[in-house]
């Protein structure tokens, strides 16, 4: 009966131990976590596409290495292309002063923008098929901020690179210029 009895006062010890020790809050060793740092990029607020060989000939879109322009195929709601009036169809030609062969050219601009920035646009338009010139105020967006520190743009594209040269010589700086597209 006393081995028995010894069996039960252990055997209540350890799970009155284990009991106590679960209830007990742990000690904390981490340090409480922040969030991830973001930033504000500027968006434009809607999803182009490449023209097809029977667009670029419908729409009379120039053609170089590649077709000039973008088509609009999907706009956010309340985005700043819709509220710049853009449509479905109609086809970005030109957003600053960037001429538009590729998704990488907007992507470009609007590295070099800030949010809420105010950038021209000329614009076939799909129902007439004329070119407007119209103004569209950069959207923002919140990202996670990169790991690794991301390089500023300050120009979009080579037909900025003498305002590039201009202000690297005037600051005594270097220029790095990058190409992207298709076309490189």
């Amino acid at each position: 009966m006393r081995t028995t009895t010894r069996i039960t006062f252990v055997t209540t010890a350890l799970l009155l131990s284990c009991a106590l020790t679960a209830q007990q809050p742990q000690k904390q060793d981490k340090k409480p976590t922040k969030p991830d740092p973001t930033i504000k990029i500027a968006t434009l607020g809607a999803s182009t596409r490449a023209p097809t060989k029977d667009e670029v000939k419908q729409l009379g879109l120039k053609f170089e290495v590649r077709a000039r322009g973008q088509i609009v195929s999907d706009l956010v709601k309340d985005g700043a292309a819709t509220k710049a009036g853009l449509a479905a169809g109609d086809v970005l030609v030109r957003l600053s002063n960037v001429e538009v062969f590729s998704q990488d050219d907007i992507a470009d601009v609007l590295r070099a923008s800030a949010p809420g920035q105010k950038v021209e646009a000329a614009v076939l338009r799909a129902k007439t098929g004329k070119e407007e010139t119209i103004e569209i105020a950069l959207g923002t967006k919140e990202v996670k901020l990169p790991k690794v520190a991301p390089l500023a743009w300050d120009y979009a594209s080579l037909a900025n690179l003498d305002a590039a040269l201009a202000k690297a010589k005037k600051e005594k700086k270097l220029v790095l210029v990058g190409l992207s597209g298709a076309e490189t």
